[in-house]
């Protein structure tokens, strides 16, 4: 006999934010954020999740603004269960990373700067700490950092051209028990990941071309440490190139 498990949820959000126009330059921002989740079937049936977040945007120059934002959050659970609908059962100490207790705290900083009224550039940083303390087994920690960077330029009335670039890395650390117990063993994965792209963009009368060329890159390693030997998996990579072109024809206002 098969059955679907008839997954679903409900959430509720309530959001209270807050602007602030300071002396000169300087503009404030922050908020709060509340989100409560009922799931169906799940080791968790109720989650609740809190964030509060902070944004500082200053314009030193006439072309140049600068903006910072950090941002912490916590979400807790009613309580982990056991699938008991599940066969074979699961370990009771696993916790899934959607569900289980979690700090986060993320921070972003970002540059725009217009070089002249045809060249504008930018530039942005993210980084991201999660922890998951109360987690016995499964995702107990991830660490994330990325740095991009993006340009446009108007060559003339009908071209412009624009180009982006982005770089990622992720380490994630989890537990694991290999004899249906305790944690007995520890893992460790990172991955890194590559993307860049270039768009042009023809407009002329009621006629638009576009071509967009992208690519992206990763690269994966993990290894596994138990009773205090190490053990490396082989790296794993992926590719992918991606080229559109898009025409567009306007043969009256509303067609």
């Amino acid at each position: 006999t098969v059955t679907s498990t008839p997954y679903s949820y409900v959430q509720d959000k309530g959001t209270l934010t807050a602007d602030f126009r300071g002396p000169g330059i300087l503009r404030l921002a922050g908020g709060v954020e509340y989100v409560m989740t009922n799931r169906t079937w799940q080791e968790a049936s109720d989650t609740q999740e809190g964030t509060a977040w902070l944004r500082v945007r200053v314009r030193p120059l006439e072309s140049l603004h600068l903006t910072a934002r950090v941002a912490h959050a916590e979400r807790t659970h009613d309580g982990y269960g056991i699938a008991t609908w599940i066969s074979p059962a699961e370990n009771p100490l696993l916790r899934k990373f959607n569900l289980a207790d979690r700090q986060r705290n993320t921070a972003r900083l970002s540059a725009d700067l217009a070089l002249s009224e045809t060249v504008q550039l930018g530039l942005h940083g993210d980084w991201a700490d999660d922890d998951y303390t109360r987690s016995p087994l499964g995702l107990v920690q991830s660490r994330s950092a990325s740095l991009g960077a993006d340009a446009s330029v108007a060559l003339n009335d009908s071209m412009s051209v624009s180009a982006y670039a982005q770089f990622e890395r992720i380490r994630s650390q989890q537990r694991g028990s290999s004899a249906f117990s305790t944690a007995d063993w520890s893992g460790l994965a990172t991955d890194r990941v590559d993307t860049s792209g270039v768009q042009a963009r023809y407009l002329q009368g009621k006629f638009t071309l576009t071509a967009d060329l992208s690519t992206m890159r990763s690269r994966s390693g993990s290894a596994v440490e138990q009773a205090g030997a190490a053990t490396s998996f082989p790296q794993a990579g992926a590719r992918r190139e991606t080229l559109k072109l898009t025409a567009s024809y306007a043969l009256q206002d509303n067609l």
